[in-house]
């Protein structure tokens, strides 16, 4: 069992409307995805969240024109460990609800979703890696973003505590 497998961090159901503090992680590396993200957490703003976005660029490369903090794999350590100080901020945020906003294995990524201080962490269903999300969504086959955040949207409305 792995160390992210073995966290004990508690956890609880958060309907949307109470809802604050929402985080968002997601893969980004290909552009398509900040555009999905970013108008996204524009949508989320609106409705009066307090929303903080987190990607990851699968590169080893510093782009200063992104519009939201990431990190690179030059961030990560031997074990793949997210080690910049902006991640470690985020995880110690306390997010009402973590979207989880890749439907990849990204060992950064999961790395977040187990260690982060969110109350709620919702996203796709990763076979083995049930350890990172409270409520997971099934999906058969691949699914991209822009479905995977009306879906989570449509269900954290839905949800009831």
């Amino acid at each position: 069992m792995s160390e992210m497998e073995k966290q004990q961090i508690p956890h609880a159901n958060v309907p949307f409307d109470e809802a604050q503090r929402i985080g968002i992680i997601f893969n980004a590396t290909e552009v398509t995805n900040h555009i999905f993200i970013t108008e996204y957490a524009a949508k989320l703003r609106r409705l009066n969240k307090n929303v903080k976005i987190m990607g990851y660029i699968e590169a080893e490369r510093k782009d200063n024109f992104l519009s939201f903090p990431y990190f690179s794999i030059k961030d990560l350590n031997w074990y793949l460990r997210p080690v910049s100080p902006s991640v470690l901020e985020f995880l110690q945020q306390p997010f009402d609800i973590l979207i989880n906003a890749y439907a990849d294995d990204v060992m950064p990524l999961e790395y977040i979703s187990a260690f982060s201080k969110a109350r709620f962490r919702v996203g796709p269903y990763l076979e083995k890696k049930t350890f990172c999300s409270d409520f997971m969504i099934h999906y058969k086959g691949s699914v991209k973003l822009e479905r995977l955040l009306n879906d989570i949207h449509e269900y954290l409305l839905r949800l009831k505590k």
